[in-house]
């Protein structure tokens, strides 16, 4: 499997490795999470989230890898918002669990800790 992602973001197309790319998310979801006034459960399982994803990345489809790093920032990047939307976190975590589901078993502890937050940003 060729483990090379194009990183779309911020417009460069820049090729990455999935470790790389990995790394980045990493960074900004750490950045994000200092910034976040949200519960320190909240923060927790999103740092749990993005730990999940990076042990996982490098055994599935960088094209998942890449779908869950963008998920994976989109919410934190709501999550450090004074006002986080409603439809942002609902969207990610969406994205994430479909994308989770996809990949299949190896993916199992993503959709729990996607299913714990979803009540807590939702208050579904």
């Amino acid at each position: 499997m060729d483990k090379n992602v194009t990183i779309t973001q911020s417009g460069t197309g820049d090729v990455a490795t999935v470790a790389e790319y990995m790394s980045h998310v990493i960074t900004q979801v750490n950045n994000n999470l200092q910034q976040s006034s949200a519960s320190d459960e909240v923060n927790q399982l999103v740092k749990q989230l993005a730990d999940q994803i990076s042990a996982i990345s490098g055994k599935i489809d960088p094209k998942q890898t890449q779908r869950m790093g963008s998920d994976l920032q989109t919410l934190t990047n709501e999550v450090k918002q004074p006002e986080p939307r409603r439809d942002w976190y609902e969207l990610s975590l969406k994205g994430l669990k479909e994308a989770a589901e996809a990949v299949g078993e190896i993916a199992a502890p993503i959709i729990a800790t996607v299913k714990i937050l979803i009540p807590l940003l939702l208050g579904a």
